[in-house]
């Protein structure tokens, strides 16, 4: 049978069942709107989640040990995987910070400078970010998450050179960042490794991990 007698057949075919054919058109039309729109409300979502958390928190990949990280750790796995752009230690420690009658949950995050921008913490709203110097000497600053600094001082510009209680001492928040996770009674502060290790020390350790980009 011929390309055009298969043609034919197929038109026949199609007049002879006008209204089958009809709701059959109109079914993959249909589906095929419905696999553009989640098409595209998935896309939504995923650019919504990266703007909010930005470029590199989406890319970024964490690994935690349960024994303390060195530099010779970081620099082994940058050799085992040349492809890293940014790797560097991160240690979390977890206290509770209260003002007045109302008591939060602090998630403190030991980064030094030049990997603020690997974990989405360099977008700053208000105030600046802490230097490598600072880093170096454990300076007693921190950046504070847009979210803490709205819970406790009401809004950015407000926050900055405060001082906020942190376990065993006291840190300045110099800047205000565009970024944490946070909810109601908790917040996240952003500070050189130096100084969480002199802050926390062996009474409340921090759970260090490796982040890399």
């Amino acid at each position: 049978m011929s390309t055009r007698d298969l043609i034919q057949e197929a038109l026949h075919s199609l007049e002879a069942n006008k209204g089958r054919s009809l709701l059959t058109i109109l079914g993959i039309v249909i589906g095929i709107a419905s696999v553009i729109a989640m098409t595209s409300l998935i896309g939504g979502i995923q650019n919504s989640l990266v703007n909010s958390l930005g470029l590199n928190a989406a890319r970024m990949v964490q690994i935690y040990s349960s024994q303390e990280l060195t530099e010779s750790d970081v620099e082994k796995l940058r050799k085992m995987v040349p492809q890293i752009e940014q790797i560097g230690i991160v240690d979390s420690a977890y206290t509770e910070y209260k003002a007045g009658d109302k008591s939060y949950t602090v998630m403190a995050q030991g980064v030094d400078s030049d990997m603020l921008d690997a974990v989405g913490a360099s977008k700053l709203v208000a105030g600046r970010t802490y230097t490598q110097a600072e880093s170096q000497s454990g300076a007693r600053v921190a950046l504070i998450s847009r979210g803490g600094a709205d819970q406790l001082y009401g809004n950015e510009q407000d926050a900055v050179g405060k001082t906020i209680k942190v376990s065993n001492g006291e840190v300045q928040i110099v800047g205000v960042i565009d970024g944490g996770s946070d909810s109601m009674g908790s917040l996240t502060l952003y500070m050189p490794r130096e100084t969480i290790s002199g802050l926390f020390g062996d009474e409340n350790p921090s759970f260090p991990s490796v982040t890399a980009l």
